[in-house]
């Protein structure tokens, strides 16, 4: 049976086809509100360093506490900051000390604890090699927590992490300005499947000293080991730029191929997530300074930028400034969620702080010796921030003290509990100043920070 349209028909069938096209491509188009769900708003917790090298006890009130905080969100985020041995550690090993490793049970009791997601870029993913990052990974996947920023290749560490929540999708990418060379996943190329390890974030050293020390710079040096550029404006010494300026003052400058790799996939991720958090691992330029240095704020501006919503950092192990940038949250450091010392050989000390001591000790505070002992409360003061969002955009950042030792012992400290009054004062009062010089003023209603621009 053939049927006969006359023109004007036709052409309204066309244009009934054409529109229905056009509104099935429309609606099958990765989009930032693709993957919104019912069930109230979203609300992300943030908090820093987990190394879990000793059982959690859940009998403690105060871990109760935290527990209870982290329960009541839609996601929580933290850094998991261990590896795990491919086989058990002797009770004397041999060698050199190495630092804690992930207690077996670490990945249910952070579980347990709340935390959904961690990031797995940190200079301590690598310590037990490739076998030990697996380890990891495997007890995450089997307690049911997503994790980003550490794979098999560079193009697996580089994925986002995805996790599902019932207000919709959020995505975790996660970097690392602090690592040894050897712990950098590397690219696959053809048949080489590349080398596993972190995400990482790399970046120069670039030295600048006044006129008599850089012309003796280069009395003291022959052509070949101090590389001049074509110009003969800079020169180059063991990796490290120098060049001549007014006074002498070391800047570190983010590599431009990490930068553009990390706004790619937060780019990426932003067409399936309703919120993209970015984890940033940095102790630099050292863990005894508050001062937040323009390379970190480079990076998390520019995954801003991208179009993250948040950065999480951490690293020093120690509190560090709130900035808020085109209304979204970067904190440079949430200090430790769980961080048990005692497990720590005194004499322990990582492949990349040894390296950082040798190439930044000039313009570090090292007035404490080489090894930081974490002695002092700042060690002690933490916070969980909570990232609350109405219409896919950020309306109300909170910061809960945290108290994880302050006054205890060794043998007692390195567990996270919501600090009580007059701690959560002080740790307010240390986050307002930190955060005054980043242009953030940070109120206290009932004993919890509210970030104001």
């Amino acid at each position: 049976m053939t049927f006969h349209l006359d023109q004007r028909k036709r052409v309204l069938l066309v244009l009934v086809l054409g529109i229905g096209s056009a509104v099935a491509a429309w609606l099958s188009t990765p989009r930032r509100t693709a993957a919104r769900r019912e069930g109230g708003p979203l609300v992300i917790a943030l908090a820093g360093d987990a190394a879990v090298s000793m059982p959690l006890d859940f009998t403690d009130p105060g871990l109760q506490g935290v527990s209870a905080l982290l329960h009541r969100v839609s996601l929580a985020v933290a850094n998991f900051e261990a590896s795990a041995p491919a086989a058990p550690i002797p009770d004397e090993p041999e060698g050199p000390p190495r630092w804690p490793f992930a207690v077996p049970e670490a990945a249910a009791h952070l579980r347990q604890l709340g935390i959904g997601a961690v990031s797995l870029a940190n200079n301590h993913a690598f310590d037990f090699g490739a076998d030990g990052l697996r380890a990891v990974q495997e007890r995450l996947a089997a307690s049911g927590i997503a994790h980003a920023g550490a794979g098999e290749n560079l193009d697996a560490a580089r994925q986002p992490a995805y996790v599902e929540t019932p207000q919709g999708t959020v995505a975790l990418i996660a970097v690392a300005v602090s690592h040894a060379p050897g712990a950098r996943a590397t690219p696959r190329k053809g048949d080489i499947n590349g080398r596993p390890g972190v995400n990482p974030l790399r970046y120069s050293r670039r030295l600048t000293v006044d006129a008599p020390s850089f012309a003796a710079l280069r009395k003291a040096f022959p052509p070949d080991v101090l590389r001049a550029d074509p110009g003969g404006a800079t020169w180059n010494l063991f990796g490290v730029t120098i060049e001549q300026g007014d006074q002498s003052a070391m800047t570190l400058v983010a590599d431009p191929d990490d930068l553009a790799s990390l706004a790619a996939s937060v780019q990426a991720a932003r067409g399936r997530a309703v919120a993209v958090v970015v984890s940033l691992h940095a102790h630099e330029p050292g863990n005894r300074i508050d001062d937040v240095p323009d390379l970190l704020r480079a990076i998390a501006r520019g995954a801003i930028d991208a179009g993250a919503d948040a950065v999480s950092g951490h690293g020093p192990h120690r509190l560090r400034g709130v900035e808020i940038y085109r209304a979204k949250p970067i904190f440079y450091s949430l200090g430790n969620l769980v961080f048990a010392d005692r497990a720590i050989p005194p004499q322990a000390a990582d492949e990349f702080e040894n390296m950082a001591r040798n190439v930044l000790s000039p313009f570090a505070d090292d007035s404490e010796g080489p090894q930081v002992d974490f002695t002092g409360d700042v060690w002690w003061q933490s916070a969980i921030a909570l990232v609350h969002f109405s219409r896919g955009h950020v309306a109300r950042v909170e910061l809960h003290p945290v108290d994880v030792g302050v006054g205890h012992s060794p043998t007692t400290r390195g567990t996270p509990r919501l600090a009580q009054p007059d701690a959560a004062a002080q740790i307010l009062d240390r986050l307002q100043m930190l955060s005054a010089p980043l242009g953030t003023t940070i109120a206290v209603e009932h004993g919890t920070g509210i970030v104001k621009e």
